[in-house]
């Protein structure tokens, strides 16, 4: 019972460890379906040090704001499921899915025409899409990157 516990602390510390360490808004995987995350991006809905767990696609679809603003769906309080997803960047990043675009539509108001299908993103503590900036530039988020939709513990 003793080594138990302290194999369990001391994966606490290392997770702090690697925690402390990251200044993105990046989401540390504790298992496959657990998150940790990291950073304001998602502030006040998801904050800094809240874990959350992850639903596989395999299970549910992907509610958008823009779909949901029409259903009443929500999610973390707002509109639109938050999905986990493998970015460009090499991160694991946790964001609002704010609406799909069809490849060659523009990515937002007067944007650059998406180069594939995808979901455009954005943190709910944030003022431009993902696709607008380093973690995702231009690149809207492919089914095959997302991780999991995001759901409370």
């Amino acid at each position: 019972m003793k080594n138990r516990y302290i194999l369990i602390v001391m994966i606490f510390i290392v997770a702090f460890i690697v925690t402390a360490g990251c200044t993105n808004s990046t989401q540390i995987s504790i298992d496959k379906k657990t998150f940790h995350m990291v950073g304001n991006s998602m502030s006040p809905n998801i904050n800094d040090g809240d874990y959350f767990s992850t639903v596989s696609l395999d299970n549910a679809s992907v509610q958008t704001y823009q779909d949901s603003q029409k259903t009443g769906y929500r999610s973390f309080g707002d509109y639109g499921d938050v999905i986990a997803f493998n970015a460009p960047s090499g991160y694991v990043i946790a964001h609002r899915a704010m609406y799909w675009v069809e490849q060659g539509q523009p990515m937002w108001s007067d944007g650059p025409a998406a180069p594939y299908s995808g979901y455009i993103t954005k943190g709910d503590n944030l003022e431009v899409y993902d696709q607008q900036g380093a973690n995702c530039k231009e690149q809207p988020v492919k089914t095959e990157w997302i991780v999991g939709i995001a759901r409370p513990l």
